[in-house]
């Protein structure tokens, strides 16, 4: 974080007043109410508490368009991104009908809070009435790929299947996969561009990230986390 960004931070220490109250309620375990900020401020005195506590800021919020609001607040004050839950579309019909840009949205910001690869959390409310599964359980779903890391090709193809992402002849958008021959292209969900995984025997050779819009020499990766690639039918596995 730059420095200019930490003493902005810093400066909420002058209010004795809300930092001696937001300390004393934390350490008797209590909610401090606070109120009559404008819709700018509040992301700055999230930031700036959370900093204060030495732990990452966790938002709920009450609707869609307030997360947006205050995860593009919260990102000119915290370092490592704003991951964002949004609810699943919750109808009577079949989770097919999801849209994938949400569910996939959603895949990121699960697998981002199970990692805790972010620097600040939003949810809106509706996101806590989804049904998932224990963290364990999705971690587990979580496939760090490594280079020189023993991988069978049949086993990462199987993953990827397994884990929601599409096959298609060549990976043009987030949450698909193509193979040919020992080269593994993967789009992650979250990442800008996707990954060309190179695999020797059972082994990953070399990991490269593509950037199929230039015609640069693609940079190489050391790893690369893949996590699913959408959880359509999270309404229909319901116990």
């Amino acid at each position: 974080m730059e420095k200019r960004v930490e003493d902005i931070l810093d400066l909420i220490t002058r209010d004795t007043g809300l930092t001696d109250s937001f300390t004393l309620a934390g350490k008797q375990g209590k909610h401090l109410n606070i109120s009559g900020f404008a819709r700018e401020q509040k992301a700055y005195v999230m930031a700036a508490l959370a900093r204060l506590s030495g732990r990452k800021p966790v938002v709920i919020v009450p609707d869609a368009a307030r997360a947006r609001e205050i995860a593009k607040g919260l990102g000119a004050f915290t370092e490592g991104g704003v991951s964002v839950l949004m609810p699943s579309e919750l109808s009577l019909v079949t989770a097919e009908a999801a849209s994938r840009d949400l569910e996939l949205s959603r895949c990121v910001a699960l697998s981002n809070i199970i990692t805790g690869e972010y620097g600040a959390v939003v949810i809106a409310s509706g996101a806590l009435l989804n049904k998932l599964e224990p963290a364990k359980k999705f971690r587990k779903r979580i496939l760090d790929v490594k280079d020189g890391k023993p991988l069978e090709q049949d086993v990462l193809l199987e993953y990827l299947r397994t884990n929601g992402y599409e096959r298609v002849p060549q990976v043009s958008q987030p949450g698909e996969y193509a193979c040919r021959g020992d080269i593994v292209d993967v789009f992650v969900p979250g990442c800008t561009d996707p990954y060309r995984i190179s695999l020797f025997d059972d082994e990953v050779e070399q990991i490269t990230c593509r950037r199929p819009r230039t015609r640069r020499r693609p940079p190489s990766a050391s790893w690369t986390r893949c996590g699913e690639g959408c959880r359509y039918g999270d309404q229909t596995r319901r116990d």
